[in-house]
């Protein structure tokens, strides 16, 4: 900036002393004569006067210089500095240049970074549309993979529904092949049961009176000629209404349906036993009678219309059993009681045949439709749910509440309490319905199954 106004100023005295310059040769200084000579002048024609405008040089740079500084050195001294200037102002103008394309290359070389970097972001791009192509059609294979291995897996689970059907459709016919259809099941003292069987083995309730009227409902509409078995394995008793309803299905059914005792039946089962047309046991196995019971509460005339709903129900169930005994019900009540004090008549099946309680003793049971070995895993997945139903319903709902004002305060009053818990989750009753159980923890250990 100091060089530029150095130089502007020069300029400005330059033109000013070029027009002094220029107005001293055009005026030519005036010639005086002396007034008492004259002079002839002979006249000259008038000739225009080119004014020649000669280059500034450096004494005149210097004392323009002068002239408009009071500051500026002597004539002398601009004289000795003159050859410095063209010197300064080529150093300025080479640094101007160089200036200048050093920027020319800088912006040159600022634009070629910005190509690199957009080609650099250009490729990375399509890099990245090549990864996502190849992600695609990895995806694209993976699911196909996984379609394949679903159909795979698909057709080998219908192979092996098919597999498994046609070894049930080979046992059915080695079953129909080796299962004994006979219309008297008694051979040598052996009681002979086909595939026709339905086994009761836990509580009497809605759901197993269910299952058993339809069994026997569904093997009458397949063949009426041949036996229908109830396969009692161990049944302490239950529903009253649905051990009814499954009297009136065994009594109405075109097959005749026997009753096979191998191990327990009681209290409802028991009276399910005696009513059947037919019934076999073991000599091992276990029969118990008891009277009905049931809890009360409400005033006088509550309590008499429940004891003689009770009544109604101990008159149409025990009275054929009484009959079976040539006993009335009043007699079959007493002589429970002179049996146990407690009321639960227990037999062996072998002395409940004499009693009328069952008909047929037998020693030995074919069980022709089992025709396949049962596998280990089986048999503890059967054992653990068995368990575990066994812990909400083996243990039986106790009914039974003698005087209880009087235990209410006597020494037996805690294991009365126990008792007369509820023991067990069984599921609700309908109206006019009861639980007709035996409490088998009252039972004698050798007598308990």
């Amino acid at each position: 900036m100091k060089y530029f106004i150095l130089l502007l100023t020069v300029l400005i005295s330059l033109n000013s002393f070029a027009q002094k310059t220029s107005k001293s040769t055009t005026e030519p200084p005036a010639v005086t004569s002396p007034p008492s000579e004259e002079i002839s002048v002979e006249e000259v024609p008038e000739t225009p006067v080119e004014v020649v405008e000669e280059p500034l040089t450096e004494e005149d740079f210097n004392l323009n210089l002068e002239l408009e500084d009071d500051s500026a050195p002597s004539m002398v001294d601009l004289s000795e500095e003159t050859p410095l200037l063209p010197t300064l102002f080529d150093e300025e103008t080479k640094q101007y240049h160089r200036e200048l394309t050093r920027l020319k290359y800088q912006n040159a070389l600022e634009l070629e970074k910005i190509r690199h970097q957009l080609e650099k972001l250009r490729l990375e791009n399509e890099q990245l549309e090549l990864d996502n192509t190849l992600f695609e059609q990895q995806q694209q294979k993976l699911l196909a993979k996984m379609t394949a291995d679903k159909n795979r897996i698909s057709l080998e689970n219908d192979l092996r529904e098919q597999l498994v059907r046609r070894e049930e459709l080979k046992d059915s016919l080695k079953n129909f092949q080796r299962t004994s259809y006979l219309e008297e099941p008694l051979v040598n003292d052996k009681l002979i049961i086909s595939d026709r069987r339905i086994v009761l083995d836990e509580v009497i309730s809605s759901t197993t009176a269910d299952f058993v009227t339809q069994s026997i409902h569904f093997y009458n509409n397949e063949n009426s000629q041949y036996p229908i078995f109830l396969i009692i394995e161990k049944c302490a008793g239950g529903s009253v209404v649905e051990g009814a309803r499954i009297l009136q299905a065994m009594k109405h059914s075109t097959a005749p349906v026997y009753v096979v005792v191998k191990s327990l039946a009681a209290s409802m089962a028991a009276v399910i036993t005696a009513h059947a047309k037919r019934s076999f046991a073991h000599p091992n196995a276990l029969i118990i009678h008891h009277q009905m019971a049931n809890m009360f509460f409400g005033n006088v005339t509550e309590v008499d219309q429940s004891l003689q709903f009770v009544r109604e129900w101990t008159n149409r169930l025990l009275t054929p059993v009484a009959k079976k005994m040539n006993l009335t019900l009043e007699q079959f009540i007493e002589e429970i009681y002179k049996h146990n004090i407690e009321g639960e008549w227990v037999e062996f099946a072998d002395e409940a045949q004499k009693l009328g309680w069952v008909e047929t003793i037998v020693e030995g049971i074919q069980e022709s439709a089992h025709i396949r070995l049962p596998s280990l895993e089986s048999t503890e997945v059967e054992e653990e749910e068995q368990s575990s139903e066994e812990e909400k319903s083996t243990t039986f709902l106790q009914l039974r509440k003698n005087n209880f004002a009087h235990n209410k305060f006597s020494s037996q009053a805690t294991e009365q309490k126990k008792m007369t818990t509820v023991q067990s989750q069984l599921p609700p009753l309908v109206a006019g319905d009861f639980y007709y159980l035996s409490d088998l923890s009252r039972l004698p250990q050798t007598g308990n199954p």
